[in-house]
Order: C-alpha cells, then structure tokens, then sequence
C-alpha cells in the first residue's frame, strides 16, 4: 500500500513494534524494514519496504503470486481466501461476523471473522499472522479483503510448519462500505493500495 508517499506492507500488530526491523524469514541477515504504525487495538502495522502490489499464493513454501486488482468490503456470507508463511493459502471460507471486537489477551477490533465450510478445514495456523486475506476476481487478479489477525488454535489440521491450526480466522478488514460504524485499514491510515 502507499502512505505518506512510500510503499508498505501492512501486517498484524501483534507481530511488532514500532522501530523494530521486520524479517522475510529467510534467516537472520534478511531484513524487511522497519516497523511503524503499529496500532495494537486495531491489530495493524506497516512495514517499510518496496512492496509490489502482489500476493503469494499456493503452499506454504510456493514461490507463486497473483496480482492484487482492487479492495473489497466484505458481508456476511462472502467467500474469502487466507495466505500464511506458515500454512500457505487457504479458501472455502466464509464470512460470518463483521464489525467484531475480539479478546485475544486484549481486545482488538474491528475485525472480520470467516469459518471454513468443512468442519476441521484449515483456515490460518500460529505464524501466518499478518498475511493476506482476499477473493479472486474474475480477471485472474484478487481484492484485497485484510490481515490475518487470530485463530482458534486445534480446530484444524492445517498443512505447512505448524499442524496445529484454526477453521476460523479474524482478520482485520481494508475496507468496510461506505456509512458503516466502523472502517478498515486503509481508511484509517489514510493509504491506498498497490494494484498489480
């Protein structure tokens, strides 16, 4: 996303702190770039990087990607995907709560909750926090829908690094509709998004 003129990559607040530098995982000597923005309630933070306006998909360990064509909001009933570092990308869920404030040792809000349509399907797992969340569209591009926030640990065996996964995910939203009680991410920071 743009914000104040620089491209970011926005991420879940849990997973750092403003002035700490973000890692790809790729080993300690891979940076990112710093973090800032870091707004805990709301479960966001920026990354500072040269971000393109891409998401991987495909498994954990997959060097596919798909370019991002746009935001959504979502309604209850939507079907979203998830991608994660740890598990890879997920989709058969479906959104069930908007506007939802959540109590994860504190509360965060609001966020958008989606379950998958299989009982025990696998939906995010411990290390995927922060990765997308979205839906295809039908020119072979995706809409951005949010960030992996939480999950409900031992719901799901998920694939990946960590079996021990959630058929449920939160994610906080990019947008919410216009005239909605709450708003998302990019109106809150006032950024926009990279279209790829």
């Amino acid at each position: 996303m743009y914000w104040n003129d620089a491209r970011q990559i926005l991420s879940a607040g849990h997973c750092g702190a403003n002035g700490q530098v973000a890692y790809d995982g790729g080993g300690p000597t891979n940076t990112m770039g710093p973090i800032i923005n870091d707004n805990n309630p709301r479960d966001t933070l920026m990354i500072r990087v040269s971000a393109g306006g891409r998401i991987y998909t495909g498994a954990y360990n997959a060097a596919t990607s798909i370019g991002v064509g746009g935001a959504a909001s979502d309604y209850v009933g939507n079907y979203v995907c998830t991608g994660g570092s740890s598990s890879g990308e997920h989709c058969s869920l479906r959104v069930s709560v908007v506007n939802q404030f959540v109590n994860v040792g504190y509360v965060i809000g609001p966020v958008t909750q989606a379950n998958h349509i299989v009982a025990g399907g696998c939906a995010a797992a411990p290390g995927d926090s922060g990765g997308p969340v979205y839906s295809y569209r039908s020119d072979g591009r995706v809409d951005a829908r949010g960030t992996v926030s939480a999950g409900v640990t031992g719901t799901a065996v998920c694939p990946g690094v960590v079996a021990n996964g959630s058929s449920t995910v939160w994610y906080a939203p990019l947008l919410r509709p216009v005239g909605d009680a709450q708003i998302g991410s990019l109106t809150y920071y006032g950024a926009s998004l990279i279209q790829g």
